[in-house]
């Protein structure tokens, strides 16, 4: 009797050994490897409407997303300007180099002429989406512990600034969804712990946002932001477009 419950007792334990490595687990993953997963959804070819329901500007615009693969190069986007009116039919390209810095060009909409802009002199807008895609993760990264964010499981990462030796912050607190990896919501604080915006997405399609909700603290400002028409995995066979050029071109 004693050998039939011993020889039970070691197959529930093989049992239990087994089937240990499919359930779901509290351990924190590598920091690389999970950047990576969250990463690689922003990293198709793609096309989409982007819409930006600001109270004080509305922003309405035609995107192309080109990745490239050099070792310089990382990603080119081609902007097509629909609203304000001001900025209607204005073309804007960035180039996004591996460096971490960054190239942009613009198209006026009245002489159609192109010319690059430099640090000193930049667009009278920010681009939603770009930052999210290159600079999510600037900084140095941890994951600090497992939470609860709407009822999901989430990894919190929080980015730390570096200067001058020293290690300040966390200057960006960011809640990832642990099974799908999708990013579900990212807070902008200052070097004092203060909020400077709140950004949640609140619908993904095909594992990209497609409504996304910014709180700005400065001037207490809620917006929208809406990804429509969205297509992944395309095939740029004539990737002029991304390359900055006159209209008469």
């Amino acid at each position: 009797m004693k050998k039939i419950i011993k020889v039970h007792i070691i197959k529930f334990n093989l049992i239990i050994f087994l089937w240990l490595p499919f359930t779901h687990s509290n351990t924190l993953p590598e920091i690389d490897e999970l950047k990576l997963k969250v990463l690689e959804k922003f990293h198709a070819n793609s096309s989409f409407k982007l819409i930006v329901d600001h109270p004080k500007k509305k922003i309405e615009a035609d995107l192309k997303i080109l990745n490239i693969k050099s070792d310089t190069l990382k990603s080119k986007i081609f902007i097509n300007m629909l609203e304000p009116k001001q900025f209607s039919n204005m073309s804007i390209w960035i180039w996004n180099y591996k460096n971490k810095t960054s190239k942009t060009w613009l198209r006026g909409p009245l002489n159609g002429k192109v010319k690059q802009l430099t640090e000193k002199k930049l667009l009278p807008f920010k681009i939603p989406l770009n930052e999210v895609i290159n600079s999510v993760f600037d900084g140095i990264a941890e994951i600090s512990h497992i939470d609860k964010f709407l009822e999901r499981d989430v990894y919190q990462i929080n980015i730390y600034g570096f200067r001058k030796n020293k290690k300040f912050g966390p200057i960006k607190k960011i809640l990832i969804d642990t099974l799908t990896k999708n990013i579900l919501k990212i807070d902008n604080l200052s070097k004092k712990g203060k909020l400077i915006s709140e950004v949640r997405v609140i619908e993904y399609q095909n594992d990209f946002p497609k409504i996304v909700s910014v709180y700005e603290s400065k001037g207490k400002i809620s917006y929208e932001i809406k990804i429509l028409d969205y297509v992944r995995d395309l095939d740029f066979i004539d990737s002029s477009v991304f390359e900055p050029k006159d209209l008469d071109d």
